[in-house]
């Protein structure tokens, strides 16, 4: 029995099965190993280690498919434009015990953390405008803005609960501006979707590693399961809002950062009040999607006033990102007055 991994893959003979389609010698005589990694939007993601002797180690990710076929989806429209090395080798989709799985090379992370660097953030800014000028053709429906409008409506619950559980006067607050966007939803959604592009959906620093291959650095997106059409902007502003979070140090670079992604682009040589309006439009819909319910639910459930203080002021932040894209929205003129 494998001590930890997928629940549905129950043994190393289920490895085997899995692994016999795309590496036949090595699931015929290696010895495997499987120990469960996190991240992703699933828990079942699995690392598999294949030793045979005379020969170096193999390492594989097996990732359960379960409802969610978006992931395959991206993988095959990233190999038919050419795109494949920004994300890792899809090997195949095979299956054991019933279930179907995606067989991916697993990549070794050339640094833990690279994020204090600011070469490696652009890096990924350079991967993004790769990926958004790509032009992948893309007819999968991720049903995102159903999701969407879901989650704000979520979100809302989340902050009412808060701000009842602490009396906390900015959480209050905080309801009236979220219920302002979500109010304005289609408004900001029609925007971002005039001109699409194919985005990976959910780049954070736990979504890329740096890959070192042959003296050559480059970034390589995991987890491609939240793949959709949208606006390049929600892709940079998720980077950029979430590396912040992750890395402090990063605040000082947003604005190089942003004016880096314009250029990488071809979308000018400066960042015009129509890319700022675009921008944090595209992160108060990231706000909406997700990323200020993940805080909440963590100053709800918080064990410890540092913990609880950490993400409230995680998601005071994002409350302040959906202020800005509420101000957005609501401006009109030409050059806009950028809001605090």
């Amino acid at each position: 029995m494998l001590p930890r991994g997928p629940r549905e893959v129950r043994s190393v003979e289920s490895l085997r099965e899995l692994l016999a389609p795309y590496a036949p010698d090595v699931s015929a005589g290696a010895t495997l190993s499987a120990r469960a990694l996190r991240g992703g939007l699933t828990a079942d993601l699995t690392r598999v280690s294949a030793t045979r002797p005379g020969a170096a180690p193999e390492q594989f990710v097996i990732k359960p498919v379960g409802e969610n076929e978006l992931e395959s989806a991206a993988y095959a429209a990233l190999a038919r434009s050419g795109m494949s090395d920004l994300a890792p080798r899809l090997l195949g989709t095979t299956g054991a015990d019933g279930q179907s799985f995606l067989l991916l090379e697993y990549v070794s992370r050339w640094k833990t953390w690279p994020w204090r660097d600011e070469p490696y953030a652009r890096m990924v800014i350079e991967a993004l405008a790769r990926l958004h000028a790509s032009r992948i053709e893309w007819t999968a429906d991720s049903r995102y803005d159903a999701h969407l409008g879901t989650s704000a409506a979520y979100t809302i619950d989340l902050l009412r609960c808060a701000a009842q559980s602490f009396r906390d006067p900015r959480l209050s607050g905080g309801v009236r501006a979220v219920k302002a966007l979500a109010a304005r939803l289609p408004a900001a959604r029609a925007q971002l979707l005039s001109a699409p592009v194919f985005l990976h959906g959910d780049v954070h620093p736990g979504n890329v590693v740096i890959r070192s291959e042959r003296g050559r650095r480059r970034a390589v997106l995991l987890d491609w399961g939240r793949a959709r059409l949208g606006s390049p902007f929600e892709d940079v502003a998720s980077w950029l809002q979430c590396l912040r979070y992750f890395e402090p140090s990063a605040a000082r670079l947003h604005d190089r950062l942003l004016l880096h992604y314009v250029r990488s682009a071809g979308l000018g040589d400066r960042i015009t009040a129509v890319h700022r309006r675009e921008y944090w439009v595209a992160a108060g819909s990231n706000a909406l999607a997700g990323a200020l319910g993940v805080h909440l639910s963590s100053v709800l459930a918080a064990r410890t006033p540092i913990s609880r203080a950490r993400a409230m002021a995680a998601a005071m932040d994002w409350i302040r990102i959906v202020r800005r894209a509420v101000a957005y929205l609501d401006l009109s003129g030409d050059e806009p007055q950028r809001p605090s």
